[in-house]
C-alpha cells in the first residue's frame, strides 16, 4: 500500500529538498515544488482527503487543492511527479 510516507520519501530523494524545507513554512521555489508534486500525488495515488493531506504537510486543505491544480496544468510538474512515483516500490508494504 502506497502511503503519504512514501511518498514524501520518494519526493525528497528525487528533488533533492530536505524533510525540514518540505515541512517549513517557506516559500522558495525548490521547496515549493517538491511539497506540490508530493501533496499531488498523494492525491492521486492514495485514499486521503484533502484534510488528512494537509495534516501530514502541515498544511490547510484548501493548500493542498491549490497544488493539484498546479501540478494539473504544469507539464513540467506532471514529469516530475513522474520520475518521484517512478521510485515508488512497486507493491510498497
Amino acid at each position: 500500500m502506497i502511503t503519504i510516507a512514501l511518498i514524501r520519501a520518494a519526493t525528497i530523494a528525487e528533488t533533492g529538498v530536505s524533510v525540514v524545507e518540505m515541512d517549513s513554512p517557506r516559500r522558495n521555489a525548490g521547496s515549493v515544488r517538491a511539497r506540490w508534486v508530493a501533496q499531488w500525488l498523494c492525491r492521486q495515488l492514495t485514499a486521503a482527503s484533502y484534510p488528512q493531506i494537509a495534516r501530514a504537510f502541515g498544511r490547510d486543505h484548501s493548500s493542498i487543492h491549490h497544488a493539484v491544480q498546479r501540478v494539473q496544468a504544469s507539464d513540467e510538474l506532471r514529469a516530475l511527479a513522474l520520475r518521484v512515483s517512478a521510485r515508488i516500490p512497486e507493491g510498497a508494504p
